[in-house]
């Protein structure tokens, strides 16, 4: 659980890996705009980083077995590439299970499939289901919720890639 409330503000999220090529793009807790509370964990992208996946984080959990609930606060701004990827690098190549891409034009993605439109500007409430090891489906649910709206939209059963097994990444 992180909601990033005893933090400082510009401090980078706990027990994450963050990979930042300058100052100007960077992960950094922020008073601007939270979506509960007081703090929330802002990325700031720019053009021209060497990776286009930078900035990026990642948590590496570990989790080999059970049904697994991830759950966040999203709010994007028109433009906004975003990824949101569960994986599996246990066998040394990324093996993805959920996947959830917000696009620069509004679509989100889940595991390729556009599921929605989303609003710039506004929080989402985003709930991740996806079972690893021996419970393992080979799907994911996820339930995506906008500020304003109330009700919960759901979309089950997107595919994992074959041989995403654990959340290691």
């Amino acid at each position: 659980h992180a909601d990033f409330e005893d933090l400082k503000i510009g401090d980078k999220p706990l027990e994450a890996q963050v990979f930042e090529e300058n100052d100007t793009a960077t992960i950094r807790v922020t008073d601007e705009i939270a979506a509960s509370g007081r703090q929330c964990l802002k990325i700031v992208d720019m053009p021209g980083q060497k990776g286009e996946y930078n900035p990026h984080f990642f948590y590496s959990p570990n989790f080999v077995s059970g049904t697994l609930r991830g759950s966040f606060d999203l709010r994007i701004e028109q433009g906004t590439y975003m990824y949101h990827e569960w994986r599996d690098y246990s066998t040394g190549a990324f093996k993805v299970g959920p996947a959830l891409h917000a696009m620069p034009d509004g679509r989100l993605m889940g595991s390729g499939r556009e599921l929605m439109r989303v609003p710039y500007g506004k929080w989402m409430h985003v709930e991740i289901t996806c079972a690893v090891g021996p419970d393992l489906t080979g799907t994911w649910d996820v339930g995506v919720s906008v500020e304003g709206e109330g009700e919960l939209r759901e979309f089950k059963g997107l595919p994992c890639d074959p041989g995403f097994t654990v959340l290691n990444w």
